[in-house]
């Protein structure tokens, strides 16, 4: 997996929190449990939002609401910073 880290623009190598976690970019069945990529919690595949972050290859992983909002917020935070 990789991270995009907003404050350098750069993408890094990047860990999941849970060791054991189950990761997947897609799924056929909306109710199969999963963890959130960004903090580990456990969702469902249905209740996740593909992240603006971390990915493996061109698609993105699946994270949490609480994530995706914090997600959100860093990218709009370093775009205001760079249009300064």
């Amino acid at each position: 997996m990789y991270k995009f880290n907003q404050k350098t623009r750069k993408e890094e190598d990047y860990e999941p929190p849970v060791e054991d976690g189950y990761y997947p970019i897609y799924c056929d069945n909306m109710d199969k449990k999963i963890n959130c990529a960004q903090c580990g919690k456990e969702i469902t595949f249905g209740e996740g939002y593909t992240s603006r972050e971390i990915y493996s290859g061109p698609w993105g992983h699946m994270v949490c609401v609480d994530c995706m909002e914090k997600e959100m917020e860093r990218e709009r935070e370093y775009e205001k910073r760079s249009d300064s």
